[in-house]
């Protein structure tokens, strides 16, 4: 199966000027980064199956979040048949257009949302 850290490894490879981490963001990262959850999505079905990734995004200024936002949109939306962990990503779609605002953090920095949907095929 693939794991958080492989998306956050395909991620960072790709995108080199965001900062990414999986699952939440540390006490000393930057004011502009993305952290990564990858969830399980249904029940796979002879070896297809969806996974729900959500990226959120904090940023300094709501500018910066859409500006990483549109960077992670058009490297992955509509991405076919790559490998990711021990599974064959066959699509990646966007669920989100737009970042979702979800608020300020105590820092007082913007954050926003970022859902992609995954089908992968384990029988590889």
């Amino acid at each position: 199966m693939a794991s958080v850290l492989d998306v956050v490894k395909l991620l960072r490879t790709n995108l080199p000027k965001v900062t990414f981490y999986p699952l939440e963001f540390p006490i000393d990262s930057p004011d502009d980064a993305a952290c990564i959850e990858v969830y399980g999505q249904g029940r796979a079905s002879a070896g297809v199956a969806n996974l729900q990734l959500d990226i959120r995004i904090r940023a300094s200024h709501p500018a910066s979040a859409e500006a990483i936002h549109n960077d992670i949109t058009d490297f992955l939306d509509k991405k076919t048949n790559f490998i990711l962990g021990d599974v064959q990503v066959v699509l990646v779609e966007t669920t989100s257009p737009m970042p979702l605002y979800a608020g300020r953090d105590g820092s007082s920095r913007y954050l926003y949302s970022s859902n992609f949907t995954l089908i992968t095929n384990k029988g590889v």
